[in-house]
């Protein structure tokens, strides 16, 4: 078999980079695409400007399993919700994980609405923190993404290390948010993506924000599994030298 060949069920396809199938996936005859774990968070501003969101989200939530499913990835989410801790009755709640859809369907249905900051921004570093301590499993790519149409806290030097965190640990992490660089390199070094949302983005361009999110998750994903084998440093490494 010569360099690179790819099959799928033991049959002959070529050499293109990746092939997606929902069967088993083989490169130089090693099983590369089935049962990679994936372990997703969505960390999500439930404050007022965010409530459309939050329902489109809910709307494209199963396209996300979907996605996994058809890749052989085997996935479990978890959401995390958080407006501004200094407002009172705002708060950070964290679901456990579950790979059932009915369920993540049923925890941002119920999603504690918070009231928020407005100029004093979100407290997204304390949402994150509270991400990166849910029970993850070994071996698995773990993924956050966080969903803001508002500013962080000014904490600045916080949210730097934060983000310089998130790459130690290998967490990718894609942001939809307002157009601010403390997300934007958060998202980029960690290996993710950055998209731009606002507070008066409508409902149909959200839905397509999401699924293109969506797409862009579960391929990263399957990259990590099979060019990083599953290690998202090495990803990195290969994908900054395309």
């Amino acid at each position: 078999m010569s360099k690179g060949l790819i099959t799928i069920d033991g049959k002959e396809v070529g050499k293109p980079a990746l092939i997606k199938k929902e069967n088993s996936i083989t490169i130089d005859g090693k099983e590369m695409g089935s049962g990679g774990l994936v372990d997703l968070v969505f960390i999500i501003d439930t404050t007022i400007s965010m409530s459309g969101k939050i329902h489109g989200l809910l709307k494209i939530c199963s396209e996300f399993v979907d996605d996994f499913a058809r890749l052989g990835l085997d996935q479990q989410i978890a959401v995390v919700s958080y407006g501004y801790l200094a407002v009172p009755g705002d708060r950070i709640d964290a679901s456990p994980f579950t790979s059932k859809i009915e369920v993540v369907k049923r925890y941002l249905s119920d999603i504690h609405r918070n009231y928020g900051g407005g100029r004093f921004g979100e407290s997204s570093p304390e949402a994150i923190e509270k991400a990166i301590t849910l029970g993850f499993r070994p071996g698995s790519v773990q993924v956050f993404i966080l969903i803001t149409d508002e500013h962080a806290r000014n904490d600045w030097s916080r949210i730097e290390a934060l983000g310089a965190r998130l790459i130690r640990s290998e967490i990718l992490v894609f942001v939809i948010s307002d157009p601010q660089d403390c997300y934007k390199r958060m998202a980029k070094q960690s290996g993710g993506s950055w998209y731009q949302i606002a507070a008066d983005t409508n409902f149909s361009s959200i839905l397509d924000l999401f699924r293109a999110v969506s797409k862009k998750v579960s391929q990263v994903v399957l990259d990590v599994h099979q060019l990083g084998h599953g290690s998202v440093s090495r990803y990195r490494q290969l994908s900054s030298g395309k």
